[in-house]
């Protein structure tokens, strides 16, 4: 009976773990690396599309996203601020609904804003690239996600 308790112990953390790192494992997969400084990242890995790109251009391109930068913090801290308003009126005794509406409203209005900063970017970096540079940098740019979540399993597109 001791050694079946034993194995059942060491089973149940060997399952425990298995579920642990292939959660890692699927989540790295579909997600990527999450932004390794830490910050936003929507659909262009803008760290692997400078690398296409030659010394000039990286620092054309470099610039840009300088510029951009703090207007796209705000918006995106404004947008996680706008989160927590939902999920805090979600869990709020007694419900209201009213409050919940005006935060949602006010969530999509953030969620707008910060994706037309990132679109202004976008568009200032494809307006100041070359053809052939802006080509290669949107390439590779959007090239990771060309998986079967966002591309309907066709890789090769």
């Amino acid at each position: 009976m001791r050694t079946s308790r034993k194995l059942s112990i060491v089973l149940a953390i060997s399952l425990a773990l298995n579920l642990f790192l292939g959660g890692a494992f699927v989540s790295h997969w579909m997600f990527g690396d999450g932004g390794k400084k830490g910050g936003f990242r929507g659909p262009l890995h803008h760290t692997a599309a400078r690398e296409k790109l030659g010394p000039a251009h990286q620092g054309t391109v470099d610039n840009i996203w300088q510029q951009h930068r703090p207007m796209i913090r705000e918006n995106i801290g404004a947008m996680r601020d706008a989160r927590r308003v939902v999920r805090s009126t979600l869990i709020a005794d007694p419900f209201d609904r009213k409050a919940l509406d005006k935060a949602y409203a006010d969530l999509h209005q953030r969620l707008l804003e910060a994706r037309s900063a990132m679109a202004k970017t976008i568009g200032d970096v494809a307006e100041k690239l070359p053809a052939a540079e802006r080509q290669a940098y949107f390439k590779e740019g959007f090239r990771r996600f060309r998986h079967r979540r966002h591309m309907g399993g066709r890789r090769d597109r």
